[in-house]
C-alpha cells in the first residue's frame, strides 16, 4: 500500500557544532551539543529534532550563559508519522481512498486493520477496502502534534530577538562499548602478544559524525525502567562492521571519580545501527604461564593462561572488561590458530588475570572417596584420592582445586596444599610427559 502525506515542522536551530559523546558500558551515552537558537521576542514554541530516538527526556539539560530567555516547558514528541499512526488518528474522520483499479471511495473511516479499511459513505453504506489494493489515501489535513522524527518541543520566552548560543546535554539509550582483546600465545617463550580494541555499538536512532568521543569504563549505576511498549528493540537491529585505522593514536586514559575515562585524540564517526572498532592501547608482550586446573569431583581439566597485570610482566594498565580471544601459531607454517576465548571483568593495575581457553584434551583427572565415616554428630571424615594423568608429550603445571562448605580440616595430605580462602585449597603439581600422579588426604568436616 502506498499513501502520501506531508508534515511541516519549523526547526529554528542554527550553528550546530561537533558533538561530544561519552559512551558507557551499560548501553547508554551522555551527549553534549553546542547549538544556537534564533529566537524572536516573546513566547513561542521551537522544535529540535537532531536527537536520538532513544533519548531520555528527563535527562535534558539546557545551559544558557546569557540568561536572556526562559525555558517554560519541554515536550518529547515521539508520536511519529507512519501509515498506521496516521490512520489511527483519522478514525471517525473524512477520507478518500483510491484503489489500484482507479475506484474511489469517499466517506468516514470507521476501522482499519492489516487486511481491511472500513469506510462509510454518504448514504450510510459500509465499504470494505482491501489494504493491498489501496494505491492512494487522501486526508483532509495532517493531524496535530505529529512528527517525522523524535523531537524536543520547547516553549521559550525570550526577552528580545536574536541568536542565543547554548549547550544541550542529555542521556540516550542504545550506545555501548566493550574492550576486545586478541592474544597470540607463545608457548615456548611463555609470552602473550596482546592487541586491544574498543568495540563501539550505536543503536540509538541517530548517527554521530566527527564527534569528540570519550569512553567511561566501570560499573556506573543506572536505573533501567522496564518499558513494555518500547518502539526500539535490540533484536530489530542489524549491526554492520566498520573498519578502523590501526595507526591512529590510542585514547588518553585517566582516573575519573571511581572509574576510568578514555578520551580519543581524533574525531570519530559512528552511524546508527553500526559497530566500529578503535584501538585501545599499543600492542604489548606480556609474560604469562599456562596452567591446567582440575576441580575435585569434576570430569574435565581446564586450560588457563595466567598473567599479572603489572609493569614487571609487560602491562600494568587498567583493563576494561571485555572478550579475550586467544590464538597460537602453528610452528610448521606460522599460521595462527584460534585456541579459545574468555571474558574478563574490569581489571585494575597489579591484579591477576586468568583466561580459560577450554578443556585440556590430554590431561585426565579423577576423584575417588576411598572411605567415608561419621564418628560423631554432625561430623564426617572422608579419605580422598585424586589421580592426574598427563597423556601429552610436554610437561604441564597442574592445580588441583578442592572446596568444602562447613567447618573443615585437611589431615595427612601427601602433598602440602595452599589455602586459598576459608572454603578452598590448592595442590600444585608438575607432571612430565606420560606421567601419572596420585595424591591423597583426609577431609574432616564439623571439627
Amino acid at each position: 500500500m502506498r499513501t502520501f502525506f506531508s508534515i511541516l515542522i519549523l526547526v529554528v536551530v542554527v550553528g550546530l557544532s561537533a558533538d561530544m559523546v561519552t559512551v558507557y558500558n551499560d548501553n547508554f551515552a551522555m551527549v553534549n551539543q553546542d547549538i544556537e537558537l534564533k529566537l524572536s521576542k516573546g513566547e513561542k514554541n521551537y522544535y529540535f529534532d537532531e536527537i536520538p530516538a532513544r533519548l531520555e527526556p528527563n535527562s535534558v539539560i539546557i545551559e544558557d550563559n546569557g540568561g536572556n530567555f526562559t525555558l517554560l516547558a519541554q515536550n518529547f514528541e515521539f508520536d511519529l508519522a507512519g501509515t498506521d499512526r496516521v490512520f489511527e488518528k483519522y478514525l471517525g474522520k473524512e477520507v478518500t481512498i483510491v484503489t489500484a483499479d482507479k475506484s474511489t471511495f469517499m466517506g468516514t473511516m470507521r476501522f482499519f486493520d492489516r487486511k481491511m479499511i472500513g469506510v462509510v459513505d454518504g448514504e450510510g453504506v459500509l465499504r470494505l477496502i482491501r489494504i493491498d489494493e489501496v494505491q492512494h489515501a487522501q486526508l483532509a489535513k495532517m493531524p496535530e502534534n505529529f512528527f517525522l522524527k523524535p523531537t524536543l518541543n520547547w516553549r521559550i520566552l525570550a526577552k528580545k530577538a536574536g541568536n542565543y548560543p547554548l549547550n544541550l546535554s542529555y542521556l540516550t539509550k542504545g550506545m555501548s562499548w566493550e574492550a576486545t582483546y586478541n592474544g597470540v600465545w607463545d608457548n615456548e617463550k611463555e609470552i602473550l602478544h596482546l592487541s586491544s580494541w574498543i568495540t563501539l555499538t550505536n543503536t540509538s536512532g541517530k548517527s554521530f559524525e566527527n564527534i569528540d568521543l570519550k569512553l567511561m569504563a566501570g560499573d556506573v549505576r543506572k536505573i533501567h525502567p522496564i518499558n513494555k511498549n518500547a518502539r526500539y528493540r535490540e533484536s530489530d537491529v542489524i549491526l554492520l562492521q566498520a573498519g578502523s585505522n590501526s595507526m591512529a593514536p590510542p585514547p588518553v586514559e585517566k582516573e575519573f571519580h571511581d572509574y576510568h575515562l578514555y578520551t580519543f585524540q581524533f574525531p570519530v564517526t559512528i552511524n546508527d545501527r553500526q559497530t566500529k572498532q578503535l584501538k585501545l592501547f599499543p600492542d604489548k608482550s606480556v609474560k604469562a604461564k599456562a596452567i591446567r586446573q582440575y576441580r575435585t569431583y569434576g570430569k574435565k581439566v581446564t586450560s588457563i593462561i595466567r598473567f599479572d597485570n603489572d609493569k614487571k610482566s609487560g602491562l600494568g594498565i587498567p583493563l576494561p572488561g571485555g572478550v579475550f580471544k586467544l590464538y597460537q601459531r602453528d610452528s610448521d607454517d606460522n599460521s595462527s590458530q584460534f585456541i579459545g576465548e574468555d571474558k574478563i571483568k574490569h581489571t585494575p593495575d597489579k591484579e591477576e588475570v586468568n583466561l580459560t581457553s577450554g578443556n585440556a584434551f590430554d590431561i585426565v583427572g579423577e576423584t575417588t572417596v576411598t572411605d567415608h565415616r561419621r564418628p560423631g554428630k554432625n561430623k564426617e571424615q572422608k579419605d580422598i584420592k585424586v589421580s592426574i594423568r598427563n597423556r601429552s608429550k610436554k610437561s604441564v603445571n597442574i592445580e588441583i582445586m578442592h572446596s568444602a562448605s562447613y567447618r573443615w580440616k585437611i589431615k595427612f595430605p601427601t602433598v602440602k596444599p595452599e589455602r586459598k580462602d576459608a572454603y578452598n585449597i590448592i595442590f600444585h603439581l608438575e607432571l612430565e610427559p606420560g606421567e601419572k600422579k596420585v595424591i591423597t588426604w583426609t577431609e574432616m568436616i564439623g571439627y
